[in-house]
Formats: C-alpha cells, structure tokens, sequence
C-alpha cells in the first residue's frame, strides 16, 4: 500500500479561499472595463463567502484523511485501522509469570492449571503437571494479564483448592518475582510495531516474520530479536526482553512465546527461544553545566559553586551504623555540598547534602545530612545539579531500550547469524553518543555530556558493548545500568 504524497500542499482557510475567489471576480470584470462590487455584504462576497465555507471543510477532510494513512499521525481508530491492514494489532494486557516454592509433608504431584490466588485477588495456575517434594519451585502463569499480576518475592499465594493433602495451603513467591505483567498496547506502541512491519516486511517466514510472531503472541514481550541460522542451516533463535528491571522473561512467558511460534512454523524443529542475560555496568557521565548565579554563572545547572566531584569518585565502604561513606577521590568535597547517588532498587537518583567530612585523600569518609536513605556502598557519587534526578532519568531511560547484541564473532556463522533487526538499525545494544544524545537533546542547559567511565559492574573493565555468549545457543547479553553517576 503506498501512502498519498504531495510535493506543494496549500490548505487555505476559508479567508484565504473567498479572498482568493473575489481577487477572481475583481479581474474578470477588469478585463471587460467594468468593476465589480466585492465589497462584504455585497452579493459576490455573500456567494464566495458560502462557496469558501464548502471549500474549507473539503479542505480540513482531505488533511484529515492524510493525517489518517500516515502511520507517523494517525491516532485513535484510524490508526487502528491502519495497523489492521498489515496485521499489526493492538496486544491485550500481558500476564506475570515466574516461580512459587511449596511447603509439603510429603512428595506431591501437582497437575497443570492447578489455581493459586494472591491477596490483592490476582489468580495463577501452574503451566504443567510435576511431582514435587518441600521446598520446591513451581512455575505458574496469571490467568488475567496487567501490571498488577506481578507479585514481589516473599508474597504469599493461596492455593484454590485443597484437594492435594499434603500440599500446605500457601505457597511463597520466589526470588525472582512474577514478572512480565503489563497493560495493553496503547497506540505509540501500536505505531512502533506497525513502524517495524514496514521497515522490515514479513515475507514467508522471514526473520521479520518470527519477530513478528513472537512480539504478536504476548504484551509481555516488550522486544523480539532473530539470529537466523546462527545454530546452522534451518535453525532460528530467537531472543525476547521484558520492558525494564534486568529485560529477562520468566520462563512460562517464553514457553507461551515458543508455542505460539511453532503454530505458524509447523515443521521446524531446530527451534531456540530464550530470553536475555543482564550484564550489569555501571556508568560515569561527565557534563558541562552552568555554575551558580552566586558564583558569577547563568545558574540552572551545578548547584555549587565548585562542584564536587569533578572525578570518578567510587564509595569503597559504607557502615550502616553510623551512616559513615568512605569515597575514593583525590580531591576533598566539603561541608554543605550537593550530591547524588543513585538507588539501584529504585533506579533513580537520590539527593543528598554533606553534612561531615574526614578521612583524606583517596579515602575521604562523610555522612549525609539525614542520612543515606539507601546503602551508597559500590556506587559512584554524583555532584549536585538543579536537575539531576532529571537527567539521571532520562538517561536510564534511553539505557533500558537497549537490545541485545550478537551471539558469535565467527566469520563463519556471523554472515548468516547476525542479529535480525541489526543493532545498526533498531534497538542498538552499545552505549554511544545516541544515548548521551537523549540529555543533550532535552535539556539545552548541558553544554556537552560525555562517557567518563563505563565498567563491568564492581570491577574497572570498560564495557560498552555487551560481550558474546559461551555457545550460540546461549541467550544473549544485553546491558542494563546496575550505577550511574553524573559529574563536572
């Protein structure tokens, strides 16, 4: 289907069209030597004036009517209509899924869909039947789909029936969760699935195709990827993130995800669906912003006059007891000076002031006015920013779209086993100056931004690709923040 296109378009107001018809009018009569009454209230103006008003509702349906077969304006039910020629439509609420431990007198078998119930009223059932003893993981799935299916670990289930003796009446969350719960498509992520059916059309069960399957078959699946014959001839693996938290599926989602595939590939038996392995980094950004109005800047950037630190500055230790923090920085901070540090559980950026400093170089030790309100131990301190917790978010924003990367670097396989879409083209899996991009681009206080560290989580190995998996069959690696810092 190809979309109208119009090099000039005009779409003239009602104004400009009876103006347009009386400029009309005023010269025909010229060109017989007589003048004609255009003036308003005159019969010709009351005529274009209605003429114009036909116009211009013609006018706003055809803008309309564009706006509608544009997959990057249309909205509401034309762009649902739109999506729905190509077979692209909206997914319902996708459901949690993960692991329960029992508690059990005895060895048990519990048969598939056996139901569970969570206190907020959510129900489970099991995926498949298996015999058990205490202590045990059980896999369940949410019978309804939305975020309020996911379930923390500890929370405590009810199972439905008490038909199987042994089997105590609760059983635990394990902990991992159950995870991959979320709502509906709304439209924007409607128009991204409809954007990749026509930049990368399925055709004959084409690596667009299976990409296609696999995000179609649950809303749980945020992203889809294929390494076609990465395995070898006929093989195909594909690869499925989570939106947010480590991007990796629970187990039962994937197995929704590998049926539903194997309906629309009958006969293909070298079949390889996994999810991701999160390989945590912590990151170090370096920004140029405007000092304090008080210390002769533009303000509306570092909150202090002498931003500290303006160096990678690592706690090394941390004493709950006391709210004592030793930070590994050359260069002193002070009493009263602002800074961050990011709460890797809640993935955004807490702010603090200085309140004591000791210690001395390389090992200067502080607390914090009301105290870390989380352990800062393994984190790199940011310096204080009118909007840190600002950029802190968009940042970790733009990490968490990552994709995962390849699965080999052999010669031999890549040609054929590259990661379909290409990182060069969706979802790229390197930390680059497209993320750093993201700050620049909405906050047009920051003179510059730029990576200043970015290591394997805990250690100093810079990483900013993710690194390839043992064997081919392997999920791959996809970066996720465990730390971010952001310094002068």
């Amino acid at each position: 289907m190809s979309f109208p296109a119009i090099a000039d378009a005009n779409y003239p107001t009602q104004d400009e069209s009876r103006a347009t018809l009386l400029r009309a009018i005023d010269h025909a009569f010229a060109r017989r030597g007589l003048e004609a009454n255009t003036l308003p209230g005159s019969e010709h103006y009351i005529r274009t004036n209605v003429f114009a008003g036909r116009i211009a509702v013609a006018v706003a349906n055809n803008e309309l009517a564009l706006e509608d077969s544009n997959p990057l304006t249309a909205t509401g039910d034309a762009l649902t209509i739109l999506a729905g020629i190509f077979g692209v439509r909206k997914r319902p609420a996708g459901p949690s899924a993960g692991s329960v431990v029992i508690t059990s007198s005895s060895t048990v078998t519990i048969p598939a869909d056996f139901q569970a119930s969570a206190p907020n009223g959510k129900k489970y059932k099991t995926i498949s039947q298996g015999t058990y003893a205490t202590g045990a993981s059980v896999d369940l799935i949410a019978i309804d789909g939305g975020p309020d299916t996911n379930q923390v670990a500890g929370t405590q289930l009810t199972w439905d029936s008490a038909q199987i003796g042994p089997l105590a009446s609760k059983c635990t969350v394990g902990l991992a969760g159950l995870t991959g719960g979320v709502l509906a498509d709304d439209n924007e992520r409607l128009r991204e699935r409809l954007l990749q059916h026509l930049a990368f059309p399925p055709v004959g069960g084409n690596w667009s195709s299976v990409v296609a399957w696999a995000e179609e078959s649950t809303a749980s699946v945020e992203l889809a990827v294929c390494y076609p014959a990465v395995r070898g001839p006929s093989s195909y693996d594909i690869a499925l993130t989570k939106a947010g938290g480590d991007r990796t599926l629970p187990a039962a989602i994937l197995a929704t995800v590998r049926g539903y595939v194997s309906g629309k590939m009958p006969g293909q038996e070298s079949q390889n669906v996994t999810s991701v392995t999160a390989q945590r980094v912590d990151v170090v950004l370096q920004l140029r912003l405007s000092l304090p109005q008080v210390a002769g800047g533009a303000g509306g950037g570092w909150r202090d006059a002498s931003p500290w630190p303006a160096e990678d500055a690592l706690v090394t230790a941390y004493n709950a007891g006391t709210g004592v923090a030793t930070v590994a920085a050359t260069a002193s901070p002070a009493v009263g000076t602002s800074i961050g540090v990011w709460d890797p559980s809640a993935n955004v950026m807490r702010e603090y002031v200085v309140a004591s400093v000791g210690g001395g170089a390389g090992a200067w030790t502080i607390t914090a006015q009301s105290g870390f309100t989380v352990s800062p131990l393994g984190a790199y301190v940011s310096a204080g920013a009118v909007s840190l917790v600002d950029y802190a978010a968009t940042f970790a924003a733009a990490v968490v779209r990552l994709g995962p990367g390849e699965k080999t670097t052999s010669p031999e396989i890549l040609p054929r086993g590259r990661r379909q879409p290409s990182t060069d083209l969706a979802s790229p899996s390197d930390l680059t100056s497209i993320q750093l991009a993201q700050l620049t681009n909405a906050y047009p206080e920051i003179g510059g931004a730029v990576f200043a560290a970015v290591y394997d989580t805990g250690t100093t190995t810079p990483r900013t690709s993710p690194s390839i998996p043992a064997t081919t069959a392997d999920p791959p690696n996809v970066l996720v923040l465990a730390t971010l810092a952001i310094r002068a």
